[in-house]
């Protein structure tokens, strides 16, 4: 293995682990018990902006999946891991389209990345799990959620770019 993909994996599997630990940290059960608010979103989308559609999906992916399973609600892991690889994947073709202008480009990718996380829910909840119209309930919490990490993403990687940490912290870079 090359020092590029060794480098890309190291960082893929820390920030799975910083997704699974800022929800086990950070979660607030949704009343009725049909899931929790958390920040681990944030970390998708750096997972994304970062590491690329496929290293940076499946760190989503997996430290989202991770800690459903940590947290009791299994019902929801084909859905999170699907949902959360999406969001970096959309951050990552978002952002990189927009690249020249860098903050721009993070807000928009990380509005565009949370954006598609409520209604995917919400199918999964209406269809697989078969809460129909209660389903609807959750969609307003899961719009909170993905507006405040979107916040957060934005933050964490402006204070990155003004450490000039992105592109130290980008493997493909290095």
């Amino acid at each position: 293995m090359n020092y590029k993909k060794l480098n890309k994996l190291i960082l893929a599997s820390l920030i799975a682990a910083m997704i699974c630990a800022s929800a086990l940290l950070i979660h607030l059960p949704v009343p009725g018990g049909n899931g929790y608010l958390n920040i681990s979103d944030a970390f998708c989308i750096l997972a994304g902006i970062l590491l690329g559609p496929v290293y940076g999906g499946i760190a989503a992916a997996l430290g989202s999946s991770i800690c459903d399973l940590a947290l009791g609600y299994a019902f929801y892991i084909p859905a999170t891991a699907v949902i959360k690889g999406v969001v970096a994947v959309i951050a990552f073709f978002t952002a990189k389209k927009l690249g020249k202008r860098r903050y721009i480009s993070y807000v928009i990718a990380s509005i565009c990345a949370e954006a598609v996380m409520p209604p995917l829910y919400f199918l999964y909840e209406y269809f697989a799990l078969g809460y129909k119209l209660s389903a609807l309930g959750n969609l307003g919490f899961n719009y909170l959620q993905g507006a405040v990490s979107a916040l957060l993403a934005v933050l964490i990687l402006a204070a990155l770019g003004k450490a000039k940490l992105i592109e130290k912290l980008n493997p493909d870079k290095n």
